[in-house]
């Protein structure tokens, strides 16, 4: 029976977050010893057209992936761009929740990730994520459960209420888009000042204005929506054998940690440090109105850690988006970070970093001390630089034969406006002539055989700095 993903397409984009090499990251920094990802194994449940597992196919082919979704369609969509790339090391099926550990031997995933689908299914549907991954994950395996959080889901609670109202009776997808903003673009406009209310329906108007039209069909509009509390979800997994990790947004790592001095002793819960660590981070949620959690589980027998030791830095990577800005002496990410060093051997670092950029560099040859290690840490919890288990898989300058992303070749073969990094991100080319070139650098040519295939479209003495260019943007393999 179609669905109303069949019906209407959720937009297919990578989830950077959900990379499983982050849940390996987060897993180490707790004193654990998660699978190497160049060669896990890795389930995606409710995966959509799968773009996130096809992504990380392209970049670690020695690695196996699986997804399912209940939206024939769209794996219909995933298998053509999955054939089309080539990429053998991934099966795409469609499939029901609740009947999907019946093909899958038990412990037979490293990492698994269900994301953007538990608070959008009924209670027996929750139950059988969390059933499945129990089932599933491998003995060292992490695996990603994503929602909507309470408290603030409340909020967005009083939104659905309010949207669907506007849309009662409307049974076309597209008229119903379009009531739900005509009504949201009314309580964005709102004069709204003096009422502390209205203003909050308005600044959350603005916000789901800014959303994809079928982002808002489907997570404002949806059959179901039912944001969780961290504790309910952790309780569930519980229930599932499954054991509360951390979180996989920089900005809460830390606070899956306890404080230095702090043993869990010394608060009420029995000194038991998990337990400590739920009532801090749930205590949290409460008081900064959490809107969504992207919360990490391992099997009951896992022991994280509850220390944040730096030195478990030593055996990761280390890299960033940030630039720098010569004239205003400080490294920007985008037009909302802004970092100044002052400790010169600490920005003499932070430099080589951007240096490489996007390539990684080795926190054991990069920093030596606890100390700054320490800092480094924190730069990371801000979002400032982020840590891998792993050096890029990518080349940052090109060979002999230059290779592009088998992915991207199928994406340009297929008109997608957007094409998917071999660093999980998405980046948007327009000009033809550089699709062509991009297309043409299949590993089987040499730069020579490429000039003659764009000949006419692409100026033969600029291709290789054009796809050494290409190779910065994490588009190259080597």
């Amino acid at each position: 029976m179609p669905t109303t993903y069949d019906k209407v397409a959720y937009p297919s984009v990578l989830f950077k977050r959900t990379h499983p090499e982050r849940l390996a990251v987060v897993a180490t920094l707790h004193g654990l010893t998660p699978p190497p990802l160049e060669t896990a194994r890795v389930l995606e449940i409710a995966c959509g057209e799968g773009l996130n597992l096809l992504a990380l196919a392209a970049a670690y082919p020695q690695a196996r992936f699986e997804g399912f979704d209940l939206a024939a369609s769209a794996i219909a969509r995933g298998e053509a761009l999955r054939a089309a790339a080539g990429l053998d090391n991934v099966t795409l099926a469609a499939r029901d929740i609740l009947e999907a550990s019946q093909p899958i031997a038990p412990g037979s995933f490293d990492y698994i990730v269900a994301h953007g689908v538990y608070a959008w299914v009924p209670e027996p549907v929750r139950a059988g994520i969390m059933a499945l991954i129990g089932h599933a994950l491998a003995p060292h395996g992490v695996a990603l459960v994503s929602y909507n959080a309470l408290p603030g889901g409340y909020f967005r609670l009083a939104m659905r209420d309010m949207l669907l109202h506007a849309v009662d009776g409307i049974t076309d997808p597209d008229a119903k888009i379009e009531a739900a903003r005509a009504l949201l673009q009314e309580l964005a406009d709102r004069d709204s000042r003096g009422h502390v209310t209205l203003e909050l329906i308005r600044e959350f108007s603005a916000e789901i204005l800014n959303h994809h039209e079928r982002v808002l069909f489907h997570d404002e509009l949806g059959e179901v929506y039912a944001p969780q509390s961290l504790s309910q979800v952790v309780a569930a997994a519980k229930q599932a054998g499954l054991n509360y990790l951390g979180d996989s947004e920089h900005s809460r790592i830390e606070q899956d940690f306890l404080e230095a001095g702090e043993d869990g002793a010394n608060v009420d819960d029995g000194g038991d440090p998990q337990r400590a660590i739920l009532r801090k981070a749930q205590s949290l949620d409460y008081r900064d109105a959490c809107l969504f959690r992207m919360s990490l589980f391992v099997r009951n027998e896992a022991r994280p850690s509850r220390t944040l030791d730096p030195d478990r830095l030593g055996p990761l990577w280390i890299s960033t988006v940030m630039t720098y800005d010569e004239e205003a002496d400080e490294f920007l990410g985008g037009t909302t970070k802004h970092l100044n060093l002052e400790d010169a051997e600490m920005k003499a670092i932070f430099h080589r970093i951007v240096a490489a950029s996007p390539g990684r560099l080795p926190v054991a040859d990069l920093i030596l001390d606890t100390q700054r290690r320490r800092m480094f840490l924190k730069l990371f919890m801000a979002g400032h630089v982020d840590l891998h288990t792993t050096p890029a898989p990518f080349a940052l300058e090109v060979g002999a034969q230059p290779r592009t992303s088998p992915l991207v070749r199928a994406e340009i073969a297929g008109e997608h406006p957007r094409l998917s990094r071999l660093d999980h991100w998405q980046l948007s080319i327009d000009q033809a002539h550089l699709r062509a070139l991009l297309a043409a650098a299949d590993g089987q040519r040499t730069v020579a055989e490429i000039a003659r295939a764009v000949d006419g479209v692409f100026p033969a003495d600029e291709i290789v700095p054009a796809l050494n260019a290409a190779a910065r943007k994490a588009l190259m393999l080597a």
